[in-house]
């Protein structure tokens, strides 16, 4: 994947404001980092429909962790997911916050962290500093908090399909146009979720089968889509929708894609 931020030479060479660092810093390879979370008891583990708001949480964790290890320099793009000026990536280079539900009941048990591209090693020590979250969202009280504990990498894993653990969120409005003598609907979910694999630089789908039925999990339960909080603030709602991927070749992950890839939503696990 091509560099979407300055990179890290550029970065190093950067004329920082006083008081922040200027040294080069080692450099991370891709991967993802894999953390478990824990509530006060296996009940209070956060829904998979709060995915938003733990992704969030992480986010934010990691660009305070960041900012108090470097002499309160803001976070990079890569963790933030903004350039420099403050203006936002429109390229996917930047971290993915990724709540899973591996056990499948239904409920998070962990978060990974996923860089598509090297990252210095002080993000590293950002995100690897991340103890508890806590927000007036969950259903905690100001007590308790969400434990969360670095593993370290977390396993690549490939496949030729890959299903919607978390709902896709549109980019935009589906909506007809005229096109000639013709009212044609566009924007439909497949070509958003085709546009959006094409903005990750991912191969084209030999198949997408798209799907409204609720999420089904191990032990019987399961969870609607429209059950997932999909609004971040000062947003509006957009469609949802859940799919089967089907490639040619298999496709490593992780795999997010749609308007809040990099908050959890839109996620997809291999079948």
């Amino acid at each position: 994947m091509a560099a979407l931020y300055p990179t890290l030479r550029e970065r190093a060479s950067h004329t920082p404001r006083p008081g922040t660092r200027s040294e080069p810093q080692r450099v991370m390879p891709s991967g993802t980092q894999r953390f478990l979370l824990e509530g006060p008891s296996p009940n209070l583990r956060p829904a998979i429909t709060e995915t938003l708001v733990i992704a969030e949480l992480m986010r934010s964790a990691a660009m305070k962790n960041y900012s108090a290890q470097n002499n309160q320099e803001p976070a990079p793009a890569i963790l933030s997911g903004k350039a420099f000026d403050g203006t936002k990536a429109l390229e996917h280079g930047h971290a993915f916050y990724l709540p899973r539900d591996l056990d499948d009941d239904g409920r998070i048990d962990h978060v990974d962290v996923f860089f598509p591209q090297p990252y210095e090693h002080a993000v590293f020590r950002a995100v690897a500093a991340i103890t508890e979250l806590w927000s007036p969202l969950l259903t905690l009280s100001r007590d308790d908090r969400l434990s969360i504990t670095a593993l370290g990498e977390a396993a690549p894993v490939a496949s030729t399909v890959w299903r919607s653990s978390t709902p896709f969120v549109f980019d935009r409005h589906p909506h007809r146009k005229t096109v000639g003598d013709q009212r044609v609907f566009t924007g439909t979910a497949e070509e958003q979720i085709r546009r959006s694999l094409g903005h990750q630089r991912r191969a084209e789908p030999i198949a997408i089968e798209i799907f409204s039925e609720p999420l089904r999990h191990r032990q019987g339960s399961r969870t609607r889509l429209d059950m997932f909080r999909r609004v971040r603030k000062h947003d509006q709602t957009f469609p949802i929708v859940g799919a089967t991927l089907t490639f040619a070749e298999p496709q490593r992950g992780p795999i997010a894609l749609g308007r809040y890839a990099h908050f959890g939503l839109g996620q997809f696990v291999p079948q």
